[in-house]
């Protein structure tokens, strides 16, 4: 279940997905097409959604997602 937003701040398109406990924050690379694994976190739990928002008059994407725990 992927989401995409501007997560890091850097104003580039970043993809987060989730797969069970593991969390992957992902950045494609328009030149060459290939996607980068930016950032990778086991959480205490299972995440079963996430939904990308954007809090009013911030500039970076959050995420929501349900029944996790983050360690």
């Amino acid at each position: 279940m992927p989401s995409i937003g501007n997560f890091s701040g850097t104003k580039l398109r970043e993809i987060v997905v989730s797969s069970g406990k593991i969390l992957e924050l992902l950045r494609p690379d328009a030149n060459t097409g290939k996607v980068h694994t930016l950032l990778t976190m086991e959480v205490f739990g299972v995440i079963r959604s996430l939904m990308a928002f954007r809090l009013t008059g911030g500039t970076k994407g959050e995420q929501l997602g349900s029944d996790c725990c983050f360690a």
